[in-house]
């Protein structure tokens, strides 16, 4: 089934359309699935509710797909919903939502037909109880019967990624706080360099196992490196500042891994992808 983004581009009323499938029931043609490595998702944290501006994407007052049209709330404030929930993941990690933020599978994001972008809303998994967070900032599922597209985070903490859909309730929360909104724009968070961390230690973290990727004495070189692999694997990537004997060095790690057989699991599969004796450092 497709999904189909809305964005509103330039301030201008004119909305561009980007096909999506949902991973929950892949066809044939549009296989979607999570990582190729079982992530470790204990680090990845639920989002703090809060006022935030509108986006100047993906808010038209209506937009129609496949034939039906969908208005955009004015106002989340009260909204609650039951239905069945799907998720989206590899297929679609690192592309344009209907915000212009990126799509990342390990944050705790999702998708919605018609609430206001970006909004937080809490999702109930009617068939097992456990509750989650996320912010929506994006639009659909399409699929008749669907409420909402979860991240592969967020599904996973749900405990839906095995089954591929849900029975949930939504409900739209709102933070008290206006001196915590930020602008959303149509590149999303601010962009900068990778993760920093200043260390001289092996690891970083006491008790902990990272995989180094390759250290530069050029940061520009660590960045790129670091953002070529973040989307390979389910764990932050970072780059390590430190003072040698020969020099500054910027070593680039992914990390941190609480157990040593997920730190293996990554090199394996980061040797697989074409890189040269990727390094466990830990205890």
């Amino acid at each position: 089934m497709r999904d189909i983004r809305a964005a509103v581009h330039g301030g201008v009323l004119a909305i561009s359309f980007l096909l999506m499938a949902c991973s929950s029931s892949p066809t044939k043609d549009e296989a979607d699935s999570g990582p190729d490595v079982p992530p470790d998702l204990r680090h990845v944290q639920e989002p703090v509710p809060r006022k935030e501006p509108r986006s100047r994407f993906g808010n038209p007052e209506s937009y129609t797909v496949l034939g039906e049209t969908y208005h955009v709330l004015d106002s989340a404030e009260g909204f609650s919903q039951r239905g069945i929930a799907s998720w989206y993941g590899n297929k679609f990690h690192g592309k344009r939502t209907s915000s212009g933020e990126p799509y990342d599978m390990y944050k705790m994001t999702a998708a919605h037909k018609t609430l206001p972008i970006p909004v937080h809303v809490r999702v109930t998994n009617l068939d097992n109880g456990k509750s989650i967070i996320v912010r929506v900032n994006d639009r659909g599922p399409f699929k008749e019967g669907r409420i909402i597209d979860l991240s592969y985070a967020a599904a996973h903490k749900l405990g839906m990624t095995g089954t591929g859909t849900a029975r949930v309730e939504i409900s739209a929360l709102t933070g008290d706080d206006d001196s915590t909104a930020t602008n959303t724009n149509a590149t999303g968070s601010s962009a900068g360099t990778a993760p920093r961390n200043t260390t001289t230690s092996a690891a970083g973290d006491e008790g902990l196992f990272f995989v180094q990727i390759a250290s530069f004495r050029n940061e520009d070189s660590a960045d790129e490196v670091a953002a070529q692999v973040q989307p390979l694997v389910g764990y932050p990537v970072k780059v390590f500042e430190a003072d040698t004997d020969d020099g500054r060095v910027y070593r680039v790690r992914v990390g941190p891994l609480s157990r040593r057989d997920y730190a293996e699991k990554v090199r394996d599969h980061l040797e697989g992808k074409g890189y040269e004796r990727p390094a466990i450092v830990g205890p």
